[in-house]
């Protein structure tokens, strides 16, 4: 059974009920239960890991055009807008060293560069009436989106966060205080693999065609058969191949000491259901998607990304990615993201 816990005192916020919750899936408390306190270091670390394979032109476009929406959100806060990090990074680190086409370098976990009117800096950063960009932030934002989308076709969005917040790789990033946002947008599942795993060689005898059927079948559980729909499907805790997602979960939480209220994750990703195998025209399986849109195209779902925002309950928010218009998926990204600088959930 899960423990409950009182809740005493909140950064900026004091308590004013004795109300108990579940910290794990209820890690802020109610807006309408706490006493708003003014605070001069409200500091927002957000990190955008976007895919940037060559099925994502349109779904970046949206983000950029979307992105106005979630700033609006933080700057409606009562204190207006927080001091800010924006960072962004793809989803490439190829391809486990194998030469696989597409996938020949990677990002290595580093930040994507932003153009200034002075150079380039790693991210966007904003303080007081200070920034380091001209303009808005929306503005500077949809001057680096869309990427290019030359990426990995095989995503491995969970284990270049890892290396972005690694200290060593990026390091003026990242702050104790700051509230983390880390926001997932890509149209497949994530397929972080170990170190020396063979899931992305070009040999076939072993893991079958290089398709996203590799990752799906390594990083997923489910009940049924190829050749229709699959039920019960949970991120794979045991997989050799694909990091289970309770490491990336961990890995979050240890950045802000355990305590989940200084986090926020989201996923804007195809729903993880429908889950269907189909079989192709050569007699193997393949994975199809789960939602489309008529601009956008496909997308297959994302049981790993959905189930890793998911446990983290009231901060984290999946969305999907199956719409031509982003600004009701980044409002409400936007109001999570809110939320957590503010430390209460506003209803």
């Amino acid at each position: 059974m899960k423990r409950a816990l009182l809740v005493l005192a909140l950064a900026g916020c004091e308590t004013t009920g004795t109300a108990l919750r579940d910290i794990r899936q209820h890690p802020l408390p109610s807006c309408d239960e706490v006493v708003y306190k003014p605070s001069e270091e409200r500091q927002l670390d957000l990190l955008f890991v976007i895919d940037d394979s060559a099925s994502m032109a349109y779904r970046q476009q949206a983000l950029a055009r979307g992105f106005r929406q979630l700033v609006d959100r933080l700057e409606n806060l009562p204190d207006g807008l927080p001091d800010m990090h924006v960072g962004v990074l793809t989803t490439d680190l190829g391809a486990g060293g194998y030469e696989v086409s597409g996938c020949l370098g990677g990002n290595s976990g580093n930040l994507v560069d932003f153009r200034t009117a002075t150079g380039f800096v790693d991210f966007l950063e904003a303080k007081g009436g200070s920034t380091n960009f001209e303009g808005t932030m929306a503005d500077a934002f949809q001057q680096m989106i869309p990427l290019p989308t030359n990426g990995c076709g095989y995503e491995q969005p969970l284990a270049a966060m890892t290396r972005a917040l690694t200290a060593s790789v990026n390091p003026d990033f990242l702050r104790r205080d700051a509230v983390l946002a880390v926001v997932f947008v890509t149209d497949e599942d994530d397929c972080s693999i170990y170190p020396g795993s063979t899931l992305f060689e070009p040999e076939t005898t072993r893991w079958g065609p290089q398709t996203d059927y590799r990752c799906f079948e390594q990083g997923v559980t489910c009940q049924g058969a190829a050749g229709g729909a699959l039920t019960n499907c949970q991120p794979n805790a045991v997989s050799a191949q694909v990091v289970p997602i309770e490491v990336y979960e961990d890995f979050l939480l240890q950045l802000k000491g355990y305590d989940r209220s200084k986090l926020v994750v989201a996923a804007i990703v195809a729903p993880a259901a429908p889950v269907i195998v189909g079989i192709d025209s050569s007699g193997r399986p393949e994975l199809l998607p789960s939602c489309r849109t008529e601009q956008g195209g496909a997308a297959k779902p994302a049981v790993r990304l959905s189930a890793l925002a998911a446990s983290f309950g009231d901060v984290g928010n999946t969305q999907s990615i199956c719409t031509d218009d982003f600004d009701p998926v980044l409002r409400s990204i936007g109001s999570s993201i809110a939320s957590g600088v503010r430390g209460c959930i506003a209803h």
